[in-house]
C-alpha cells in the first residue's frame, strides 16, 4: 500500500486502491508485520484495504529456526489477540459504511505542526523580546525624528535671520560710500579718462610729433588704469554684490530641503501612532518652521506677497503622502511691478537716494543691478556669476536614517509550516457523470500533532491520526 520510497520521489499516491476500491476486496501486507502500525493503520484508510494479520497460535519459537520463517518474528497469537481485536473495530468503524464506495478524490494538504508546550513558551519568551525591541526602536525614532524636527525648525529660523540680515546688508551698499559704489564710480571715472585720453589722441591738429608721441603715452596710461579699475570693480562686484546674492539664493533653496526632512519625520510620527502630545507638539515646531519658510519665500520671489491659509497649513500638515515644498498651497500676489529707467533711475537706484527700490524682492534687486550695470556699459554677466556661486553654497541637510519602521512580526506559524504528509481522501460515487461525496478521512502520517484546513474549517489532528468528514 505504501511507495517503493525511491530516492527521487515526491509523494505516494494510493493507485492500487483508487482503481480496485468498491469494485475488488483486497489488502496489503500484514499490520502486525509492519514496523510503525498506526502509519500502516492510515496507509489502509487511505486506500481502503482490508485487515490482514499473519497469526501462529502455536509452536511460535521454531519458526525462527527456518530461513525462510523466521521473517515472521512478531506473530504470537497470545501477544496479538486483544490488539487485534482493537485495530478492526478501529477500522472497521472508519471504513465499514464505505466498502462499496469508490475513492474520487486524494490531495496532499498544507499545514502547520502543533508546537510543544516547550516550543510555544519559546515562541512567546521570543515575541516579547520582539515587542520590546520593536518598541525600543519605536521611541528612539520617535526621539529621532522629534530631534530632527526640532532641529529643522532652529535651522529654519537662522536661515530666516541670516537672509533678513543679509538682504538688509545688500541695501546698504545702496550708498556712495560703499566699497561697491567707490570702485564703481572709480571705474567710472577711469573709463571717462581713457575715452578723453582717446579724443585727445586723435585730435593732432597744431601739434609736433613730440606732443603725439606724449598723447599716445597719456591714452596707453590711461587704457591701463581703466582695465585696472575694472579689474578691481569684478572683484567688488564678486565679494560685495554677487557673493551676497549667491548666498541669498542659496538659503531660498535650502528652505526646500529642510522643509521636506521635517515634514518626512513629522509624517512618521502620526503613522507611528506617537501620543497625541508628541505631534501636537511636533505640529507646532513645523507650523512655526513653515511660517518662516513662507516668509524667506516672500522676501525673495518677485511676487509682491507669498502666502498660505491656515486651512491649508493644517492640511499640509495632517497629509502623510506630501512631504514636499510643491506640495504647500502656497497663493503668490502679482509680480512687482519695478520701475527702472537707466537715464532716470540709475542714480537714485545705486546711491539709495530713491526709497522706491527699498522693499524690493532679492529676484527683483538682481535684475535692478544688472539693468544699472548695462546701462553703464560694464560688460558683466552678473546673473550668471551669482549663479555659478550659489551652486556651492547649497548644502543639504545630512540625510537621516529612514524612519519607517516595520512593526514586529506577530506570526510564527511559518516556523511551523509544512507542506507534505497530510493527505485528504474522499470517498463517494459517480451519479448523473458527476462526483458525490460521502465521507473524506484527513490523515496525518507525520509523527507530531498538525493543524489543516478544508473547505474552510480548521482542523486539528494528532501525531498519526485522523479526522472523519461526513458529507452526507
Amino acid at each position: 500500500l505504501d511507495s517503493n520510497r525511491y530516492t527521487n520521489e515526491l509523494s505516494a499516491v494510493p493507485f492500487l486502491g483508487v482503481v480496485l476500491h468498491g469494485y475488488v476486496q483486497f489488502a496489503g501486507s500484514p499490520l502486525n508485520m509492519e514496523g510503525n502500525l498506526t502509519y500502516a493503520m492510515l496507509k489502509a484508510m487511505e486506500s481502503g484495504a482490508g485487515v490482514y494479520f499473519v497469526i501462529s497460535y502455536a509452536n511460535t519459537e521454531l519458526l525462527k529456526e527456518d530461513e525462510l520463517l523466521s521473517q515472521n518474528y512478531s506473530v504470537r497469537y497470545d501477544i496479538w489477540r486483544a490488539r487485534l481485536v482493537e485495530i478492526y473495530n478501529e477500522l472497521n468503524t472508519v471504513l465499514s459504511d464505505v466498502q462499496t464506495k469508490l475513492i474520487i478524490d486524494h490531495q496532499f494538504l498544507d499545514g502547520t505542526r502543533v508546537p510543544d508546550e516547550d516550543e510555544l513558551l519559546k515562541d512567546a519568551l521570543a515575541e516579547a523580546e520582539k515587542q520590546a525591541a520593536a518598541l525600543k526602536e519605536k521611541i528612539e525614532k520617535t526621539d529621532a525624528a522629534n530631534a530632527t524636527i526640532a532641529k529643522a525648525e532652529e535651522t529654519m529660523n537662522e536661515l530666516y535671520t541670516s537672509f533678513v540680515n543679509g538682504y538688509a546688508a545688500l541695501q546698504a551698499k545702496r550708498v556712495g560710500s560703499s566699497v561697491l559704489m567707490t570702485e564703481w564710480d572709480a571705474y567710472l571715472a577711469a573709463v571717462a579718462a581713457y575715452e578723453a585720453a582717446v579724443d585727445e589722441r586723435k585730435n593732432t591738429a597744431g601739434k609736433d610729433e613730440m606732443q603725439k608721441e606724449l598723447d599716445k603715452q597719456n591714452e596707453a596710461a590711461a587704457k591701463l588704469a581703466r582695465d585696472n579699475k575694472m579689474k578691481a570693480l569684478y572683484l567688488v562686484l564678486t565679494t560685495e554684490l554677487a557673493q551676497p546674492v549667491a548666498e541669498l539664493m542659496a538659503i531660498n533653496q535650502k528652505i526646500d530641503a529642510v522643509l521636506k526632512q521635517a515634514k518626512t519625520h513629522f509624517n512618521y510620527l502620526i503613522t507611528s501612532g506617537a501620543e497625541e502630545s508628541v505631534v501636537s507638539a511636533a505640529a507646532a515646531k513645523m507650523s512655526a518652521l513653515i511660517d518662516c519658510y513662507v516668509e524667506i519665500r516672500s522676501l525673495y520671489c518677485g511676487a509682491q506677497s507669498v502666502t498660505l491659509s491656515a486651512q491649508d497649513k493644517v492640511a499640509f500638515l495632517a497629509a502623510t503622502d506630501k512631504v514636499e515644498a510643491a506640495d504647500l498651497a502656497l497663493v503668490y500676489g502679482d509680480e512687482e511691478e519695478i520701475s527702472y529707467n537707466h537715464a532716470q533711475n540709475r542714480d537714485g537706484f545705486v546711491y539709495g537716494t530713491d526709497a522706491a527700490y527699498n522693499a524690493v524682492s532679492v529676484q527683483s534687486l538682481l535684475t535692478l543691478y544688472v539693468s544699472a550695470l548695462d546701462g553703464d556699459n560694464i560688460s558683466v554677466k552678473l546673473a550668471e556669476l551669482v549663479e555659478a556661486i550659489a551652486a556651492p553654497l547649497v548644502t543639504l541637510p545630512e540625510a537621516e536614517q529612514d524612519v519607517v519602521v516595520e512593526e514586529a512580526r506577530t506570526d510564527d506559524t511559518y516556523k511551523y509550516a509544512i507542506d507534505n504528509d497530510i493527505v485528504l481522501v474522499t470517498y463517494g460515487d459517480y451519479q448523473g457523470g458527476r462526483e458525490v461525496a460521502y465521507k473524506s478521512l484527513i490523515l496525518n502520517f507525520n509523527d507530531y500533532a498538525v493543524t489543516t484546513t478544508v473547505d474552510g474549517i480548521v482542523y486539528n489532528v494528532a501525531a498519526y491520526g485522523y479526522v472523519v468528514i461526513k458529507h452526507q
